[in-house]
């Protein structure tokens, strides 16, 4: 669990986008994580970030080389123009963290994307996610597919999900509540990329 992989790698913890630092504080407390390293697009916020004594990358795509037993990303899916990119690279740093490690990735359902453009409008990502998440259905059927269209095919196996409340402030004003679905995810050993994963997501835990 999140818990065991904080202790993981002298208890260090990557969490990406980490926005003002509250929920990235909430979360090394409740891990002990004794290392917190976050990054960051907006430059006031890395500021604020470093001002709490975070250890702050000012970066879309995680690049630090370090080790982490806990990779963090919520609710960034959404806002990054290579989402497909920023889960690679999150795999790949999964891959090379200690046995145990767990990556917690948090995504509202259906996929809406919106990208934060230089003019303060949103602009559509530049790598699309398959359009059957992009479709209103039931939540169970949304989390299944995001599972088998991406996560399996990248070799993430998930180990647990829950659904929790998301409240989003939107690019053009006023705050959305949506659903989030926030996975734990493993490296599916039998599978790589273009590959075939363990299927559908298991029971809501």
């Amino acid at each position: 669990d999140a818990a065991g992989a904080a202790s993981c790698s002298g208890g260090s913890m990557l969490d990406v986008g980490a926005a003002d630092g509250a929920t990235t504080a909430r979360l090394a407390a409740a891990t002990g994580a004794s290392r917190v390293c976050v990054t960051e697009v907006s430059r006031l916020s890395a500021l604020r970030l470093a001002a709490r004594g975070y250890d702050c990358a000012v970066e879309e795509q995680p690049t630090a080389s370090a080790r982490f037993g806990l990779l963090s990303c919520l609710n960034v899916l959404d806002r990054t123009a290579r989402p497909l990119t920023l889960l690679r690279r999150l795999r790949d740093m999964l891959a090379a963290a200690p046995p145990g490690g767990v990556l917690l990735l948090g995504v509202a359902l259906p996929f809406r994307p919106a990208v934060l453009a230089a003019a303060g409008c949103s602009v559509p990502p530049t790598e699309r996610l398959p359009p059957p998440l992009l479709r209103e259905r039931r939540f169970e059927e949304s989390v299944a597919l995001f599972a088998d269209l991406v996560l399996s095919p990248l070799g993430l196996r998930v180990s647990a999900w829950s659904r929790l409340p998301y409240l989003s402030r939107q690019i053009g004003g006023g705050v959305a509540v949506l659903d989030d679905a926030l996975f734990c995810l493993a490296i599916d050993g039998a599978a790589g990329e273009g590959g075939q994963g363990a299927g559908a997501a298991p029971e809501e835990g």
